[in-house]
């Protein structure tokens, strides 16, 4: 009865491995690329002075670290998601293992049978 759990949470976990995957792919280029614009801006810091694009350059640095916190945020709600589904499962698992567990040891009438010879 304790084993009836397991297959429906390694499913969920795998599934969430995999789709957890392809998010943090695009949350780690995500910080690259605002990585890349903010480097590229220091190293050309006169051209961008001379053509006043400091404000545009920003503006690329704020969208990349947007878009990486707006990934990591979803994959931090779907992760806790996962996890609250997996401790109701074994809180339920458990809940029921101890009553039907209460069921064997009491009668009908609720007096607790004789466990010994």
């Amino acid at each position: 009865l304790a084993l009836t759990v397991v297959p429906p949470i390694t499913f969920t976990y795998r599934r969430y491995a995999q789709w957890a995957r392809k998010v943090n792919r695009s949350i780690w280029c995500a910080m690259g690329e605002a990585n890349s614009t903010a480097t590229e801006t220091i190293h050309n810091i006169r051209t961008v002075r001379a053509f006043s694009t400091e404000q545009h350059e920003t503006d690329n640095y704020q969208d990349s670290n947007g878009t990486a916190l707006a990934h990591g945020k979803k994959n931090a709600y779907v992760g806790a998601s996962v996890n609250a589904f997996s401790s109701y499962l074994n809180n339920g698992t458990a809940l029921l293992i101890l009553w039907y567990g209460g069921s064997l040891v009491c009668d009908s009438r609720g007096q607790v049978m004789s466990l010994g010879s």
